[in-house]
């Protein structure tokens, strides 16, 4: 709120504030905030980034497509923020259970920077989609590899080697991220599924 404050007329604080909001659980003012610092700044891929990742959060995949369009290509942008951008679309494609075209987003973001999770998570998640296992897990292990801590990237783990039949190691990775993040639901959903 402060950085907003003293800066109203630039889009970091909202950035900022949106992801405190979303931690806070306050979605609808986290896109709110977003939606302010793609206006303040239009030219900003992290705005329009943040904007597609919030309504892709409230299952909007029209409007997280939408937001994803008002990205120009800049050839100014590093590769890790290209990368992000074609991992965005990947998450749009794999949400519209357009596969295909989500492996490559994925495929095309980890050429640009293979040490983001991000990426091997949503490529795992598309290899998982399409029945590749083996692969889809693989992926989901470099994840948690590179961020061991993430909640999320152990629960889709959790997943995967529960699809692979191999319940203990699934519940391992439940537990592990029930105790990194309580608050996150997917650990608990993926164990109710289990159960």
């Amino acid at each position: 709120h402060k950085a907003v404050e003293l800066a109203p007329q630039q889009a970091a604080g909202y950035l900022a504030l949106s992801w405190a909001q979303q931690s806070a659980l306050q979605l609808d003012k986290a896109l709110t905030s977003a939606k302010k610092a793609a206006k303040l700044e239009p030219e900003n891929t992290l705005a329009w980034l943040r904007v597609s990742e919030l309504r892709l959060m409230q299952g909007d995949t029209g409007a997280a497509q939408k937001a994803l369009s008002h990205v120009k290509q800049n050839s100014a942008d590093s590769a890790a923020l290209q990368a992000q951008v074609l991992s965005a679309r990947g998450f749009v494609n794999l949400f519209r259970l357009q596969i295909k075209t989500a492996r490559k987003n994925f495929e095309d973001a980890l050429q640009q920077d293979s040490a983001d999770p991000q990426h091997h998570l949503g490529l795992g998640l598309a290899l998982l989609r399409d029945g590749k296992l083996e692969d889809g897990r693989r992926q989901l292990e470099y994840a948690v590899s590179l961020d061991p801590l993430r909640s999320t990237l152990r629960s889709y783990l959790g997943r995967a080697y529960f699809e692979e039949k191999r319940d203990g190691e699934a519940i391992k990775q439940w537990d592990l991220a029930k105790q990194f993040d309580p608050n996150d639901p997917t650990p608990y959903f993926y164990t109710g599924v289990h159960k």
